[in-house]
């Protein structure tokens, strides 16, 4: 198979998965293609930086929901054990909503790295607006602006899955 049909299989499952990402139950789906769809960009380009950015991106996210979870159930059952006052309730759930907002800036970093990387390897310029979106999405979500910011960094990395797969 020659790069460019490399390079264009790989724009075809980013671009399936990135739509499925979207759509409940589906979503997980999608997000296995976005990342072989990476994996194989990153070969394709010879650049591994592609990969290893979206890699560390996916392991802190998951360690960093894992964590979430665990600890979100250690507080509440510290707080329900104690008899907290308000402001230890309070500074519980601050600290929480911090590691939280921590761990979405860490993976931002390297979703915008692995994006940055791909749209220098490719020359699409979708992918370098997509890591921008991805880093002041990650550094806003602790205001909920950075959601939505993080779907247009989405829909971006969508159009230039979609570029490559033409």
């Amino acid at each position: 198979m020659s790069k460019q049909e490399e390079v264009r299989s790989a724009g075809t499952l980013g671009f399936i998965g990135g739509i499925l990402t979207f759509i409940p139950y589906a979503d997980v789906v999608g997000f296995i293609l976005v990342l072989i769809a990476l994996h194989q960009l990153s070969k394709a380009y010879n650049n591994n930086e592609i990969w290893r950015n979206a890699i560390v991106a996916v392991i802190i996210s998951i360690v960093g929901a894992v964590i979430a979870i665990f600890s979100f159930i250690g507080v509440i059952a510290f707080l329900s054990s104690i008899n907290a006052g308000t402001y230890a309730s309070v500074g519980t759930i601050i600290a929480w909503v911090l590691g939280l907002y921590a761990i979405a800036v860490i993976s931002g970093y390297f979703w915008r790295n692995a994006y940055a990387a791909l749209a220098s390897s490719s020359n699409v310029s979708e992918f370098a607006s997509a890591s921008r979106w991805y880093w002041w999405g990650s550094l806003l979500t602790i205001v909920i602006v950075g959601a939505i910011l993080l779907i247009v960094a989405d829909i971006y990395a969508i159009l230039g899955y979609y570029r490559l797969s033409r």
